[in-house]
């Protein structure tokens, strides 16, 4: 991996790979190893300064500390697609993984008989959806509003309202209740989670290994400024600014990881006026607040993740105190909780929700004033909690040959977090691989 400290130059340099990415968030680097697996020459382009997105880890005076995504959901694609890279995921796997606080009642969604009646519940629905699909929800229906014909208990409102944020980084009013119903009755739904030793950010090395073995390189703080048509060559010919230089690299094949508004930027002449339309649809990033904090003493019963069903804004709430995550220095315990503000998606009032979210904090964690705040996230904007409402994403396969889209703001049906961006980038890659190779340069230049 190459930040862009390493090296320092006004030279204009240039190069031709088999695909260039633009992001180095989860959809991007596993599309990247994906290609970088069968022999193909790959250059991840990242802003940052570091690998994983919103599904990265920070070093905060010795704690380690999400920025994002907090879970690795385990059973599925994901799990998968780092197999048949030769990297079988090593997590920490909590025996109670998920807890419910209904009250001051902590209930495990993992094991004993309340999971056994969650995943009886989520088969019944299944099934009865299959069987019966005039039961399903009309398409223009929300979440909020669907639920509100079934009951009108606030305990339940306000668990699917913190579902909906600690899964899709939205409130209920904005899911489509077809997309709600059909990711909680697909097979394996809250089947099993676990937790990256070092934060979430730690399981990206081996991604990056991949992509740097076959030739390829994941350049940080490379900031792209311009997507072209190659005229001489074919594909796409993209500009960059990396390590006080510029670069022009060239490519048959280029995969946006970066959102909708990205791709409007930065490509915006290349698009047919009705997909430029359709990204400006898709362009609905939605809001997180999330505060981190630590204590000297523990603070929370539940050992990793909690959804809360009585609360103003708290969503959900991570454990990462386990001295197998090697989060915390030793004698210390390590906490998050995160809101989806109201409302999720365009402005809002950053001091008022912030409050809510630490009023919620006192009250569900006694001892929290005597914590150490070490950070509050208010994701939004260019850096968002999702580029794309769940439903209202874009498909991965653009009008424009070789263009493709990767990542949340391209998330599949029913897919969410970062087993949605391993899904489309199975998707992507596997179309990629199967048309004809465009030829490129073995010899690297830069």
């Amino acid at each position: 991996m190459h930040d862009g400290k390493a090296e320092m130059t006004t030279q204009r340099l240039e190069d031709r790979w088999d695909a260039i990415v633009l992001g180095a968030g989860a959809g991007g680097l596993f599309t990247a190893a994906r290609l970088a697996a069968v022999g193909r020459r790959v250059l991840v382009l990242e802003a940052g300064e570091r690998a994983g997105g919103r599904a990265g880890v920070s070093e905060l005076d010795g704690f380690l500390v999400n920025d994002g995504a907090v879970l690795v959901e385990l059973a599925g694609i994901l799990e998968q697609s780092f197999a048949e890279l030769g990297h079988p995921l090593r997590l920490y796997l909590p025996k109670r993984a998920l807890t419910l606080r209904a009250g001051k009642r902590d209930v495990s969604l993992s094991t004993g008989l309340a999971a056994v009646a969650v995943r009886g519940g989520l088969w019944l629905a299944r099934t009865g959806l299959r069987l019966f699909p005039g039961l399903k929800p009309a398409e223009q229906l929300t979440t909020s509003e669907w639920l509100a014909r079934l009951t009108r208990s606030a305990r339940v409102h306000g668990l699917v309202r913190n579902m909906c944020g600690a899964l899709f980084a939205a409130g209920p009013e904005l899911v489509s209740a077809r997309f709600f119903l059909d990711y909680f009755t697909k097979p394996g739904a809250l089947k099993s989670f676990g937790f990256a030793p070092g934060g979430t950010g730690a399981i990206w090395a081996p991604l990056v290994e991949v992509i740097e073995e076959a030739g390829g390189r994941v350049l940080l703080g490379a900031t792209a400024t311009s997507v072209q048509r190659d005229h001489a060559g074919g594909g796409f010919r993209i500009t960059s600014d990396h390590a006080g230089g510029g670069r022009v690299d060239r490519a048959p094949q280029f995969v946006n990881d970066a959102g909708p508004a990205a791709l409007l930027s930065l490509a915006g002449s290349l698009l047919p006026l009705e997909y430029v339309q359709r990204l400006r649809t898709a362009d609905s990033p939605s809001a997180l607040i999330t505060v981190h904090f630590a204590s000297r003493e523990p603070l929370a019963q539940f050992p990793a993740l909690a959804l809360f069903a009585g609360s103003r804004r708290l969503a959900y709430a991570g454990n990462f105190s386990a001295p197998d995550l090697a989060r915390a220095p030793e004698g210390w315990h390590l906490y998050s909780g995160a809101s989806v503000p109201q409302p999720a998606v365009g402005d809002f009032d950053e001091e008022a929700e912030t409050a809510l979210l630490l009023e919620d904090l006192r009250e569900q964690f006694p001892g929290f004033d005597r914590a150490r705040i070490l950070r509050i996230d208010v994701t939004r904007g260019t850096w968002p909690g999702a580029r794309s409402l769940p439903g209202r994403t874009v498909e991965p396969e653009s009008p424009v040959p070789g263009l493709w889209n990767v990542g949340d703001g391209a998330s599949l049906w029913a897919t969410a977090g970062i087993s949605a961006c391993a899904q489309n980038a199975q998707v992507v890659a596997d179309r990629i691989l199967a048309a004809p190779h465009g030829a490129t340069s073995k010899k690297a230049s830069a």
